[in-house]
């Protein structure tokens, strides 16, 4: 049995900062736990075409990233970066009380997926990377970022 049919709650998780907003996906049946990341500029409802065919054994949670989707921006002036989309997944996680559970993330997310199970591999059970970014390299970094700071 798949989740076709089954229509999204909407979640808010409060934060110091802000919220970050979720969509679940649940039936009485759902037991495996399953988070979704979205890509850079995206949000959350890139996985409304692909939960319908998933299995209505897992329980599914989409989060819109800080800064996407209905999600609070972070404080003006505070960039966007990977370590802090990492302490948001756990903060999302936490507040879910997950202490178990598998991600599919695209793109952006799927690298940040990688980062989450690299810092909890206790909690992370497996990981489906979608079209996934490269992450920067130092020789970028070099090229790119260091001219910028002198």
């Amino acid at each position: 049995m798949t989740h076709a049919g089954t229509v999204p709650r909407e979640l808010e998780i409060a934060l110091p900062w802000g919220k970050i907003a979720a969509q679940e996906w649940k039936t009485p049946e759902s037991k495996r736990q399953i988070l979704m990341l979205h890509g850079w500029q995206d949000n959350s409802n890139t996985f409304k075409k692909l939960v319908p065919l998933l299995p209505s054994e897992w329980h599914m949670v989409a989060i819109d990233f800080p800064g996407h989707g209905l999600s609070s921006h972070r404080m003006q002036g505070l960039p966007y970066h990977g370590p802090d989309f990492v302490i948001d997944v756990k903060a999302a996680v936490n507040h879910l009380g997950w202490k178990n559970y598998s991600i599919i993330g695209h793109s952006m997310g799927a690298g940040i997926a990688q980062s989450v199970a690299s810092c909890f591999p206790d909690e992370v059970q497996s990981l489906v990377c979608i079209d996934m970014i490269k992450p920067i390299s130092a020789k970028a970094v070099r090229m790119i970022l260091l001219p910028l700071l002198q």
